[in-house]
């Protein structure tokens, strides 16, 4: 709906200008559903972003609730309950695009690893067994995840090498910085044992990933 959009865009410049209207109308909560809600997808990025920034402000992060908000982002991978549908598939999608603009933030790290239910909620997805099928989306997921962050670093390490006279005087590299931060806080999370769990187990399909 045009009428909706132009609602949320509203909504996303309250935000900015006086969040605590927002968040007392149940605003946050509307921008996160409009997040997860295939029809709204050219607008979700925004609207993640625009939450990313109120995380951000220490004048304004009291005005999120990550244990309620961000876990409705992330619920989306834990469940493994409802039946499989179109829209569950394309709220799916919306879940792993906004989860990836999170986690390529420094504010959307420090969010997750800080939350007893973000990141490890996700790590420990991976150590379902195989025979529970309906947890295979979200484990391709989270490696997807994990192979496209790092991915990152393997693009930029070739461009380093062939331009090694010139970055060598650029001081500390920010990007391997944030990809440090990013294996830090799956560590905390877990990942290591799980990975070396799932690379043992024979005739699992990711194995070899791991």
């Amino acid at each position: 709906d045009d009428l909706r959009r132009v609602c949320l865009d509203r909504v996303r410049e309250l935000a900015f200008q006086n969040p605590r209207v927002v968040a007392c109308s149940d605003g946050i909560h509307a921008m996160v559903e409009a997040i997860l809600d295939p029809t709204c997808s050219d607008v979700a990025g925004q609207l993640t972003m625009t939450l990313l920034y109120l995380l951000d402000q220490h004048t304004t992060r009291r005005y999120i609730r990550p244990s309620v908000h961000v876990q409705h982002i992330l619920s989306v991978f834990t469940d493994t309950e409802t039946p499989e549908t179109s829209q569950k598939e394309a709220r799916r999608l919306a879940a792993h695009k906004a989860l990836m603009i999170i986690l390529r933030s420094w504010t959307g790290i420090f969010v997750l690893a800080s939350d007893k239910q973000g990141l490890r909620s996700l790590v420990e997805l991976l150590s379902l067994p195989p025979t529970f099928k309906k947890s295979s989306w979200a484990k391709d997921a989270v490696f997807m995840l994990l192979l496209s962050i790092l991915s990152v670093v393997k693009s930029e390490d070739l461009t380093t090498h062939k331009n090694k006279a010139i970055w060598k005087h650029m001081g500390p590299n920010l990007l391997h910085s944030y990809v440090v931060m990013v294996l830090l806080a799956l560590i905390q999370a877990g990942l290591v044992p799980i990975l070396a769990h799932i690379g043992m187990e024979q005739g699992q399909e990711m194995s070899s990933v791991a």
